[in-house]
């Protein structure tokens, strides 16, 4: 049996490498400033999906996002990621998440963790602790990662029983990420721990091999959340931000969010007196101010000459209809707890509508 195993590259040229060998070592015997640029890695092989993000493609094969430092024991197809790959941000920005944990922990070490993905903007990291972060505690955080950073800490990956990664957790009181173990892992396999200095957090991966390649970030807001979206759980404060593979491409991204704060809806209807949100009556509700007024009816107005141009037709129905018709199109029975509450009038129970159809069933059936 061979000891070694061939690896495709991009360029369709084959390599032979020892079993064993990891994408970085690939990576090193093809040139030192490829191994240097490397982020991560994409492999394609036969044979069933081994983690979180494995896809299956067209071909039969199976793609998968994995850490320069993992074992390749078969043969198999292989990308080198770089920052020139779209995937590799996304990798960077979940390896982002967990340097901000490690922070946090560092600084705030009675604080549980949640999870942290990267997201289309940046990433996050849920954390639960009773005391509020403040915008001091940011700038705190955000200068402990860049000591982080320095420090070019590795992010280790080890694999542990499940009974002993749960009692790990349970031991520091972090009960989200018990949660996380017992719903997404079966009791008898090996669970994926990531260690990134004194940090430990339950992860599947993939991520970047050490914080020294994180060179842009910055910590953006805090925002509540409750755990599992349950607002009979415990809130949650969950930490926004985003990272950048260069200084150059941040400052743009910031640029870019003040730019759009400038154009907040918000702000220009205060400041062109269009409309108004009054606290009073509650959050989210317009009140047109006579020049908003006039641009809601021309907006309308073009609007309901489009649907005549194009062949619609005008109806109206009431806002307010008798419960028997929600019972009768269903919604009473399956949607009757996100509807407002029954009103009680001279000759029946009423609800407001929470859509148009049934009102719009009922004009079809008149003409039958």
């Amino acid at each position: 049996m061979s000891d070694n195993i061939h690896i495709k590259l991009p360029d369709g040229s084959d390599k032979e490498m020892p079993k064993g060998s990891t994408a970085l070592d690939v990576a090193k015997s093809i040139s030192p400033r490829l191994a240097e640029a490397a982020i991560a890695a994409k492999v394609s092989s036969n044979g069933a999906p081994a983690g979180e993000g494995a896809r299956p493609t067209q071909a039969g094969l199976t793609q998968e996002l994995i850490d320069l430092t993992r074992p390749l024991d078969k043969d198999t197809e292989l990308r080198i990621l770089t920052d020139k790959d779209p995937e590799a941000l996304g990798v960077y920005r979940h390896s982002s998440a967990h340097l901000l944990a490690a922070a946090v922990l560092e600084l705030f070490p009675e604080t549980k963790l949640g999870h942290g993905p990267a997201t289309e903007s940046g990433f996050f990291y849920d954390f639960y602790r009773e005391t509020p972060f403040t915008p001091e505690d940011l700038e705190k955080i955000e200068k402990k990662m860049q000591e982080l950073v320095q420090q070019n800490l590795p992010y280790a990956r080890e694999f542990l029983p499940r009974d002993e990664g749960l009692q790990r957790f349970k031991n520091e009181g972090d009960f989200m990420k018990c949660h996380f173990i017992e719903q997404f892992t079966r009791p008898d396999e090996k669970i994926s721990i990531y260690k990134t200095g004194k940090f430990l957090d339950f992860c599947r991966g993939p991520h970047i091999p050490s914080t020294g390649k994180i060179k842009a970030f910055k910590l953006l807001n805090i925002a509540g959340a409750y755990w599992l979206g349950d607002e009979k759980n415990p809130q949650l404060q969950r930490i926004y931000g985003t990272s950048f593979f260069s200084k150059k491409d941040l400052d743009a991204y910031l640029h870019q969010i003040e730019e759009a704060k400038k154009r907040d809806h918000r702000v220009l209807g205060k400041q062109l007196d269009l409309f108004s949100i009054q606290e009073l009556a509650g959050p989210g509700l317009i009140f047109w101010h006579p020049k908003g007024g006039i641009i809601r009816k021309e907006m309308e107005d073009w609007m309901r000459d489009q649907y005549l141009k194009r062949g619609y037709s005008l109806v109206y129905t009431p806002h307010v209809m008798r419960k028997q018709l929600w019972q009768t199109s269903g919604h009473e029975g399956y949607y009757s707890q996100n509807m407002f509450d029954v009103m009680e009038l001279d000759d029946a129970e009423y609800r407001l509508k929470p859509m148009n159809c049934p009102g719009h069933i009922l004009i079809y059936k008149d003409s039958l």
